[in-house]
Order: structure tokens, then sequence, then C-alpha cells
């Protein structure tokens, strides 16, 4: 799930695109994973699409739980590939409570 955000950065501003360039530069990755012995290519993927993201930290924080939260309710493993190092916040959250609710009722 990419996550351009770049509104906290103080040093050196970009984060935000990060998750362009990442997704640019897998086109050029290797198809098979000799350690794994796997197709990485193979596996199914969803890529989601970029969303309208706040610009206070605090509401991008719970978009980005909000949208995990919506995956995760449909058994998806998400990973949210940013921008700065703030989105980790929102996707912890969303794995912490899928997480613990499943503990619950075990």
């Amino acid at each position: 799930m990419p996550v351009p955000y770049d509104e906290t950065s103080t040093w050196g501003k970009g984060a935000d695109k990060g998750p362009e360039a990442l997704l640019e530069a897998s086109a050029n990755m290797e198809l098979y994973d000799i350690e794994t012995g796997t197709e990485v290519y193979k596996m199914e993927f969803t890529l989601t699409s970029r969303f309208s993201i706040p610009g206070r930290p605090e509401l991008m924080i719970n978009a980005v739980e909000k949208r995990i939260n919506s995956w995760l309710k449909l058994n998806k493993f998400v990973v949210a590939i940013g921008g700065e190092h703030s989105i980790a916040i929102g996707s912890v959250r969303a794995h912490l409570k899928k997480n613990l609710i499943c503990q619950s009722f075990s």
C-alpha cells in the first residue's frame, strides 16, 4: 500500500517519492529468489491505489490505520510503503488490534 507522505520530515524532503521509486525499481527485480527457492513474481500481490493523505500527522496516521484495517478484515497481509517513518504508526496500530482480537478468541 503506497503511502506517499512527507509532512514531518525536517531534514531532506522527498520521502513521499519513495513508494513510486520503489515500485519503479521493482520492474528490475530478480524473478527467482535463491534463498527461499521461490519465484516471487508468481505469488499473489495486490497493489492498492494511492490515497489522499491529510496534512496533519494525526489525520494521516488515522487514515493509514483505517485503510489497513479494511484490508486486514479481508485477511490480507498488508505492507505499507512510505514515505516517512511516521506512516508506520497507523500500520502498527491496525496490525496490533487485529492480532490482539485474534488472540483473545484462541
